[in-house]
């Protein structure tokens, strides 16, 4: 249903494209941020922290939080997930390098 971006450790999470924080809960331990992007939703998870609330406005490439770190590893890994409406899509084609 995603992709797993392989990060340096702590590293900063941002929104792909403007839109509406529409979720946020936690999931094993580590946050997740949902979006909302009139029918598009893209889900962040395995977030450290979190600098944004639910109803919050972003803009493209705002930083909404930073990846979970394990002290014990050099890198870190976020989910990354695209949906048109309950549907999933390929996240690769939104991802700004």
């Amino acid at each position: 249903n995603g992709i797993n971006i392989l990060t340096d450790k702590s590293a900063s999470v941002r929104a792909v494209f403007k839109g509406k924080v529409s979720t946020i809960s936690v999931i094993d331990g580590a946050n997740v941020v949902i979006i909302s992007h009139g029918s598009y939703l893209t889900v962040y998870s395995n977030l450290g922290s979190v600098c944004v609330k639910a109803g919050d406005q972003v803009s493209t490439k705002q930083v909404i939080g930073t990846i979970k770190s394990d002290p014990n590893d050099s890198k870190s890994e976020l989910h990354f997930e695209i949906r048109k409406e309950r549907t999933p899509l390929n996240p690769s084609m939104w991802i700004s390098r």
